[in-house]
């Protein structure tokens, strides 16, 4: 392995965690300690909650909540792969492409027939 590439990934991962921890520091150092009634509240906007937070949520939502989050995931994917491959469009592109989003098109499907997508 390279040591120039070894170094730079080393100045990279200090900066990337020193900078954080540095600031976290400055921020504690800097920061007001007079805490009162507003700062001690739930919110420090000073509006009093109507219900409590940790009430329950329907099924439903966490359902559309993963599918959401999986078709986020895909089209991470799918993005660097499109920037990758611009003007390469080879058979074997196209097969791993469909083989990633085959699993992805019918579990879509299933839920819209499922109607985990109704919202009642």
């Amino acid at each position: 392995m390279d040591d120039s590439l070894t170094a730079s990934g080393i100045v990279v991962a200090l900066v990337a965690f020193g900078f954080p921890a540095f600031m976290l520091m400055v921020a504690r150092a800097l920061g007001s300690r007079r805490p009162d009634e507003v700062k001690n509240s739930v919110f420090e906007s000073g509006i009093r909650p109507e219900v409590d937070a940790r009430r329950r949520f329907s099924v439903k939502f966490h359902a559309v909540a993963r599918l959401v989050l999986v078709l986020q995931a895909a089209l991470t994917l799918i993005i660097p792969i499109a920037l990758v491959f611009r003007g390469q469009a080879s058979a074997s592109l196209w097969a791993a492409l469909a083989l990633f989003f085959l699993p992805l098109t019918v579990g879509l499907v299933f839920a819209y027939r499922g109607g985990a997508l109704r919202w009642e």
